[in-house]
């Protein structure tokens, strides 16, 4: 967030269980259980909430400042202890712009350290670390851009795109608006 500085410190962190049922609207069940352990970190400005379930891991970030604001960026590493194989959907390299794609990527196997140069991946990516496999990839997106992957080393590193500073028609039968020009920050919100 804008006037936000990195290594701020936690202020507060709240614990608690979440176990309810809720309806499926669209699913082979009528219901689904939402059951997860979670913790809320708060920051000046912001509070990060962590959700662990019992197949998976969630987080997302929570702005608690009033009124506009903008995110400069988001840093994301996920390091594995050692050269895990990936299933790895990398953005079409006739993309000039790697932040416009289709999303129709191939899936290419390949250990981490052999990830192809800074070329970026899509989402979602597969990674088998020993006997487990990690699917990365995230949902509710609005006003923020989703995450893309680079390889690094024996991990990841999340990339974000810049919000857009001009677009124009152009894409496909011209039916996309086109990202010229970008901003140096990855997302705007004019309220809180």
């Amino acid at each position: 967030l804008e006037g936000i500085k990195t290594g701020t410190k936690v202020t507060k962190l709240k614990r608690g269980s979440v176990d309810v049922t809720v309806p499926a609207i669209v699913y082979t069940k009528t219901h689904v259980r939402d059951r997860y352990n979670a913790m809320t970190l708060t920051f000046k400005g912001f509070n990060l909430e962590v959700r662990a379930y019992e197949e998976g891991v969630a987080y997302r970030f929570v702005p608690t400042v009033k009124g506009a604001f903008k995110v400069a960026g988001e840093k994301v590493l996920f390091n594995f202890p050692e050269d895990a194989t990936a299933w790895i959907p990398y953005v079409d390299p006739q993309y000039k712009d790697h932040f416009q794609s289709s999303c129709e990527s191939l899936y290419t196997v390949s250990p981490l350290s052999g990830w192809d140069g800074d070329h970026l991946s899509l989402l979602p990516l597969l990674v088998q670390s020993g006997g487990e496999k990690l699917l990365f990839t995230e949902s509710g997106l609005t006003n923020y851009p989703g995450m893309y992957f680079k390889g690094r080393g024996m991990g990841l590193e999340g990339v974000f795109a810049p919000y857009p500073a001009k677009t124009e028609h152009g894409g496909h039968n011209m039916l996309q608006q086109v990202v010229t020009a970008r901003e140096n920050y990855i997302a705007r919100f004019d309220k809180a």
